[in-house]
């Protein structure tokens, strides 16, 4: 994968907490986050509007001129991040320029301010939309800070509360533990008895309470849970000890929570201002266990990578009468491609090469599975017909119908300097030997659709010949015009590179899609594996 800049890292979150928190108004909040966007996202043109009553009026701009104020119908603010539609720059006399609308918004009902992106020439990848969500998420929740205290003039001691509330929970890296200082937090400041929270994602239920261990039946966490889909909703209610509830969605929808809380000691009822308390400190709440969540599954994918990178041959079998390299570059964190090279004797060598369909995770345990399965072959036959029947009937059983894998194996012996191969359907390797050019595509189909026979072929080679396998990320690397790069250009790098080291030749090729990709994000995984015969 090509080198990138990480954006999503403990320093980027320590640097954009340290800064939101210094800021004092609405209008200090949104530049610092727009100047993180621009720093990270390298956008060009950028503008922030915060929200002052029926329109939004600008804060900051960079790279376009822009009107001090623009007026927008809340109804038809989009939820989420997302790319701008024609109309709405027409309608709202925005600069063409502009290609993303970015709403900061609170509970998923109040939109707080907005800020429109452009000047970009590519999309974003998952790891820089991760980013920006977690932008939102803090920028929401700094200027929900700012706005109840110019809306609703707290005391000093509720601001203290929610500022060391937020504060408390932004280095947490427990669910349960964020849940405590929540519990503790209401207990203390509102004087209820108990709290607690059900959280769902439509599957799974988890319940968080404090100070005792509560039990619900099935039938009341199935009503409660209603109020989750009514963000921000403070409900009366009757359930063992708890009186009150107050529900809320995760950002992107996917999750309901609820708070439960218990008798108010001396009071019965909670006042308007400390209902809008209690709804910032569960927001924030809210938002701190699904930043929390996006942060684990960043460090579970960095995980699979390095599991993944150590299911890859660390290391290929030397011998002086052959010189092999190989290279993978996932488009994502992990990979769906797979090549190794096994020696089985003195004299011969095992030299596979697959993707497997899709991309990412799903990909990536597919061809951990692919893996095991062919070493575990290999221990009984080193036949490549016999493998590859096996490994077609292993990938049958244990995928879907819409999962496949293209797949190469080739057989070299180096004594009778012959190679036997089979292609399943993948992407034909090219065989340079002299000045000819032989693509090697008999075998058959792919594998994991059909219960098919593979036959081999068995072809004379020489000293002084090249092997070059690839998987279609490299032919198929597009550039800006969604041009593919193509397979003569391929060829055409490697023949003016053959008698470099497998090394060299495979660099040469990196470099020739670098070129060719300039500017546009890697969409497929890319693995290439150069063998000489010497």
């Amino acid at each position: 994968m090509y080198k990138t800049e990480a954006i999503f890292t403990l320093e980027s979150i320590f640097n954009l907490g340290r800064a939101l928190g210094s800021a004092n108004t609405a209008e200090e909040i949104l530049k610092v986050s727009i100047l993180s966007l621009m720093g990270k996202l390298k956008v060009s043109k950028i503008a922030g509007f915060v929200s002052s009553g029926d329109r939004f009026k600008l804060v900051y701009s960079r790279g376009v001129k822009i009107d001090d104020e623009i007026e927008i119908k809340r109804f038809e603010i989009p939820s989420e991040f997302t790319r701008l539609k024609k109309s709405w720059i027409k309608n709202l006399i925005l600069s063409k320029e502009f290609d993303y609308i970015l709403p900061i918004k609170w509970a998923q009902t109040h939109t707080l301010a907005l800020i429109f992106l452009g000047g970009r020439n590519k999309g974003f990848t998952k790891s820089e939309i991760d980013y920006i969500n977690f932008v939102s998420n803090f920028t929401a929740i700094s200027l929900k800070n700012i706005n109840s205290i110019l809306e609703l003039k707290r005391s000093v001691f509720d601001l203290t509360v929610l500022n060391e509330f937020t504060q408390s929970i932004l280095l947490k890296r427990d669910e349960g533990e964020i849940f405590n200082s929540l519990a503790l937090t209401l207990m203390g400041h509102f004087g209820v008895e108990s709290v607690s929270v059900i959280k769902s994602d439509g599957s799974t239920i988890k319940i968080f309470s404090f100070p005792d261990e509560q039990h619900f039946s099935s039938g009341f966490i199935r009503k409660i849970l209603k109020l989750g889909s009514m963000n921000a909703q403070f409900s009366r209610i009757k359930a063992k000890s708890f009186l009150f509830a107050l529900g809320q969605r995760s950002p992107d929808g996917q999750r309901s929570y609820v708070l439960l809380l218990g008798k108010k000691r001396g009071k019965i009822n909670f006042k308007i201002s400390e209902v809008n308390l209690l709804q910032a400190l569960f927001t924030s709440f809210v938002n701190a266990v699904e930043n929390l969540r996006m942060i684990s599954l960043n460090y579970d994918i960095n995980l699979a990578y390095n599991i993944q990178r150590n299911l890859l041959p660390l290391e290929l079998p030397k011998d002086p009468r052959v010189d092999i390299y190989g290279l993978t570059m996932p488009s994502k964190v992990v990979s769906g491609d797979y090549y190794d090279v096994l020696k089985i004797s003195r004299d011969e060598f095992i030299v596979v090469i697959a993707d497997i369909c899709g991309k990412g995770l799903s990909a990536s345990l597919l061809m951990s599975n692919l893996q095991a399965s062919l070493k575990s072959i290999l221990l009984f036959t080193n036949e490549i017909e016999t493998i590859t029947n096996l490994l077609n009937k292993v990938v049958l059983l244990n995928t879907l119908s819409e999962q496949f894998i293209t797949f190469f194996i080739c057989k070299i012996d180096l004594k009778n300097l012959t190679i036997e191969y089979i292609n399943a359907g993948h992407n034909p390797p090219v065989l340079l030997s002299e000045n000819k050019v032989k693509f090697l595509e008999k075998g058959g189909v792919v594998l994991g659709v059909f219960k098919s026979k593979y036959k081999s072929e068995k072809i004379k080679i020489n000293r002084g010949d090249l092997i070059f396998l690839y998987t279609d990320g490299v032919t198929e690397a597009m550039d800006q015009f969604e041009t593919e790069l193509g397979i003569d250009k391929v060829i055409e790098t490697v023949r003016s590179l053959r008698n470099l080291p497998s090394r060299e030749i495979v660099e040469g090729v990196t470099k020739l899609i670098k070129s060719h990709t300039y500017g546009v994000e890697q969409t497929d995984d890319i693995t290439m594996v150069a063998v000489k015969v010497l």
